[in-house]
């Protein structure tokens, strides 16, 4: 048994999980609306707003006292229903240890769609495995597997602290989802061969809603991650690493800097006051005098920085007669000093 707690990736893009959380406590609100009323009230509300295959192709329909909204719908409706406490605390278990990661590396907006589009693949994708299904499939599984197989691209190497029967073990998150996926996979293909020896409906679980939601979660976080998030928790290209210098303050000054001397300042100088003075200074840069060809008469003159006195505290400008140097060599060199050298 594998039960996953938490990971070790913190956010990096956004303050706060805020979609993730709305959705955890969206799903909680819906579950108690479900459990507020009878038997029959429950079974309303999953014939009414659950994904039913067979009503979804049109070889069946429900009684008009039972629908609710339009077939199509269903697939987003069933995506907030669950079928106990059991199928709601390890949705949203999984859901909050992935989920803030996946919509850190998409933004709030992103991530609801993203979401959105999981949960109807994976409602699509067990709709045609079961297509003359009369079961009411509910709950957000397909959504939460896109969650899951999104995570996997993003941050394979992560860190799981996982209840591995009876001991805590941190696990890398490769092998947690790894097998998390495989056990969708073959449980989906022993439903499938049930299925064929003459169940109707097959078994009880929705394996490949899990199945094609994971699917379209590793397909749709190519699409809609932001730009300066890498996959497989790898490093920027450098080409894309240097069009995302060129935005900064940095690479306006270099540009600047460029303009003005008509030379490149090496990478190697950092583009602030003090580099760029020792570096025109140095006469050993570009094997001229102040980094700059005197013998060119195009050549442009060396920096000239006008560098105001620092500020100084009200109590500093009072002259201190009470303490008067001792040594003359320490008043002159007050005298005299360079507060920018």
């Amino acid at each position: 048994m594998l039960l996953p707690f938490r990971d070790d990736k913190p956010l990096r893009h956004i303050p706060f999980q805020l979609v993730t959380v709305a959705t955890i406590l969206g799903c909680v609100a819906v579950f108690v609306w479900q459990m507020s009323g009878d038997p029959e009230h429950m079974r309303d509300i999953a014939f009414g707003f659950g994904m039913i295959p067979a009503v979804l192709w049109g070889s069946a329909s429900l009684p008009p006292d039972l629908v609710r909204v339009p077939a199509e719908a269903t697939l987003l409706t069933s995506m907030f229903l669950h079928g106990g406490i059991a199928h709601l605390c390890g949705n949203m278990l999984f859901l909050w240890i992935f989920g803030d990661n996946v919509e850190d590396a998409m933004g709030h907006l992103r991530f609801v769609l993203f979401y959105l589009l999981c949960g109807i693949a994976g409602g699509l994708c067990h709709a045609l495995a079961a297509p003359l299904s009369t079961v009411p499939t509910v709950g957000a599984s397909g959504a939460i597997s896109g969650v899951l197989g999104a995570y996997l691209l993003l941050h394979p190497k992560a860190r799981i602290l996982t209840l591995v029967f009876a001991f805590f073990v941190r696990v890398p998150a490769w092998l947690v989802l790894g097998l998390w996926f495989a056990i969708q996979f073959f449980s989906g293909a022993a439903d499938v061969a049930i299925a064929e020896a003459g169940s109707k409906d097959g078994g009880g679980v929705a394996w490949f809603a899990h199945i094609g939601g994971f699917l379209a979660g590793m397909v749709l976080v190519l699409l809609l991650k932001r730009r300066d998030v890498p996959l497989l928790d790898g490093a920027l290209s450098p080409e894309f690493q240097s069009e995302v210098s060129e935005r900064s303050g940095t690479a306006r000054t270099r540009r600047a800097f460029e303009q003005k001397y008509g030379r490149t300042l090496p990478r190697s100088v950092s583009p602030r006051r003090r580099p760029v003075l020792d570096y025109l200074s140095d006469p050993a840069a570009e094997g001229t005098s102040h980094g700059v060809d005197r013998e060119d008469p195009n050549a442009a003159p060396p920096l000239t920085v006008r560098v105001a006195a620092p500020a100084r505290s009200r109590r500093s400008r009072i002259p201190q007669t009470t303490k008067p140097e001792r040594d003359p060599r320490t008043r002159l060199a007050r005298q005299n000093r360079n507060p920018w050298a």
